[in-house]
Order: structure tokens, then sequence, then C-alpha cells
């Protein structure tokens, strides 16, 4: 258990590890589900490398931040049983699109972004180690999710197009819209040190980041011209090979 923080402040990292712990946990199907989309496909090889390893991944995430739950809520924190209800349903190509655009393209570029932010500012050495993996390996699975979407552009009719643009926009704007929350009787500095940011400057990095990545990939991708993108080598490493 961590000691040295006050309850409040205990209890929201605790609240905050659980819920970015069950998001990685779900994360775990997101990916086994873009393998089985990419295969429906005939996506090449390589990509269905990337994503299951993307799995394996996020297993780990899962397992790390589950464990710092645990130890911020004193006893024990760990997932419970996942609905994969339609998880197979057959889909066309444009409804695999819109998906990997909106949890990968745009999802996880969001959250390498926020996970670099989140180990800039972190102290605890537990968290640290913890960060510095997410960190590095979000970014790797963003890298797929626009490898994906270049593949499918290249190889798609102008429909494709105009729905991973539209579906693009939508997670831009449904995460630039989350509830800006108090933060009475919490210690900010500590929350920076056990690797959390407000609301607030989450919302910060999100606007970076889709101005600095999100959009300029997104315009080069629909220009059907990915090698003209301007995108940072720490959040989407070269997607463009």
């Amino acid at each position: 258990m961590a000691t040295g923080l006050e309850p409040a402040t205990r209890a929201h990292l605790a609240a905050a590890w659980l819920k970015d712990a069950l998001e990685e946990h779900a994360s775990v199907a997101a990916f086994a589900r873009l393998t089985m989309h990419l295969l429906s496909v005939g996506a090449p090889p390589e990509l269905i490398v990337e994503s299951q390893r993307a799995s394996l991944d996020e297993l780990r995430h899962a397992r790390a931040c589950f464990a710092l739950a645990s130890r911020y809520a004193g006893e024990s924190r760990g997932p419970s049983p996942l609905s994969l209800e339609g998880a197979l349903d057959v889909v066309s190509l444009e409804e695999i699109v819109r998906l990997t655009v909106e949890e990968g393209c745009v999802g996880e570029t969001l959250g390498a972004a926020l996970a670099r932010e989140q180990l800039a500012v972190a102290r605890d050495p537990a968290v640290v180690a913890a960060l510095q993996r997410i960190a590095r390996d979000e970014a790797r699975h963003a890298a797929l999710a626009w490898k994906f979407a270049r593949w499918a552009v290249l190889r798609s009719d102008d429909s494709v197009r105009a729905s991973l643009l539209r579906a693009a926009e939508e997670a831009i704007a449904s995460t630039l819209s989350a509830e800006i929350r108090s933060y009475d009787g919490i210690d900010i500095d500590a929350l920076h040190a056990h690797g959390r940011l407000t609301c607030a400057e989450s919302r910060i990095v999100a606007e970076q980041a889709v101005r600095e990545v999100v959009r300029p990939s997104l315009d080069a991708l629909l220009r059907r011209e990915p090698r003209s993108a301007s995108v940072s080598p720490h959040l989407v490493p070269a997607w463009v090979s």
C-alpha cells in the first residue's frame, strides 16, 4: 500500500489506475478482434504479427495498472468477465477502418501522447517503470493503426475515405468534450508524482496531439500521400515504411 498520501488522494489514484487497468484489459480483446479483422480482409502478414504482439502488450499493461490500483486501494483489484457479444460479427472493410481509426489512429495516438506526459511528471519508481513501457507500446500500436489505414485507403474507394474521416472527427470530438472535473481535497503534486494528470491537463495534451500528429497524418492519408505527413516520431513511429 502506498504510504504518505492523504486518503482522498490515495482513493483518486486507486480509481484512476483501476480505470486504466480495465481499459487496457478491454484492449487485449480489441486487438484480438483486430487480428481477426485483418485476416478477414487479407491484410499483410506483418500487420497481423503486430496486432498479435499488441494484444500481449495490452495484457502486460493491464497487469501493471491493476497492480498499481491494488497498491493505492490497499486491497486486490482485478478484471471481471468481459462480454464479447458481437465481437466477431462479420463486418465490411469500411467498418473495420472506422473502428481502427477511432480506437487506433485517434485513441492509441492520444493515449501515447498522454502516457508520455504522465511519464514526464511521474516520480514514483513503480509508476515510472509502468509508464515507460506503456508510452513506448502505445506509440507502436498507433503506428499499426496508421499502417492499416494507409493499406486500406490505397485499396478502397472514396466511400471508405469519407467514412475514415467521419470516424476520426467523431473520435476527436468525443475526446475533447470529456468532462473537466474538480480536484478539491486532492494533492495535485502527489497526483503528478504518481503518474496522473488532471482532466484539464489531459485535455491540453489531447489538443496538442490532435493538432500536431492526428490531423497532419489524416491530411496526408486522405491525399494518398502519407509520406508527406509531419508526425512526431515519439508518438507515431515511421508508419509510412
